[in-house]
């Protein structure tokens, strides 16, 4: 009976253990863990209240690096229209310069890529093989950057005579980013 007894109580005393001391430990470590990261999170606040004159200061460092690579890569107009009108006097003046033939010039369609949209022209040409060069590479150097994309070759295999060294006759794409606007523009065509 006694042995009952002393056995009743250690179940009794491990059955407090396990549904009340076991539950207050897990709380109290949750707590303690909490209350620690919390703890972590007010530091890092603290460090960004003190550091908060650099943070802004190299924020407007960034800022004013962005404007003006984006001045250097991104043409300022804000629409299609001004955007075309714009290049087709410069291409313009640039293939008469090297001597080339502009059959057709294609716009192709708009590319919305976030605050900025792609815009290509498609360019047929003809006219000596060393303006080209010239050409494309005055391109490249342009500011606002342009880039070559694409240059196709048209031979023609029925008229071998037409073909000429130091002669092109193709077709030229060339790739540009200008500001999206307020619009909200996505792809379109003219």
């Amino acid at each position: 009976m006694q042995n009952k007894t002393i056995l009743l109580g250690f179940v009794a005393v491990l059955l407090v253990i396990k549904f009340a001391v076991v539950p207050l430990i897990d709380w109290q470590d949750s707590t303690a863990a909490t209350v620690h990261r919390q703890a972590a999170q007010l530091e890092k606040g603290k460090r960004l209240l003190a550091n908060q004159e650099d943070i802004a200061a190299r924020v407007q460092a960034l800022e004013a690096l962005r404007e003006t690579l984006q001045e250097g890569l991104v043409f300022s107009a804000e629409d299609q229209t001004s955007l075309q009108i714009e290049l087709q006097s410069f291409l313009g003046k640039r293939l008469e310069e090297y001597g080339l033939e502009a059959r057709n010039i294609n716009w192709l369609n708009s590319l919305s890529k976030g605050p900025l949209v792609e815009q290509r022209v498609e360019l047929s040409l003809s006219g000596k093989l060393h303006g080209l060069i010239s050409f494309m590479l005055d391109v490249e150097q342009f500011q606002p950057r342009m880039s070559v994309v694409r240059i196709n070759t048209i031979n023609s295999n029925m008229y071998p005579q037409r073909q000429t060294l130091g002669q092109f006759n193709g077709m030229v794409v060339l790739s540009m980013m200008r500001n999206a606007g307020t619009s909200g523009e996505t792809d379109e065509q003219p």
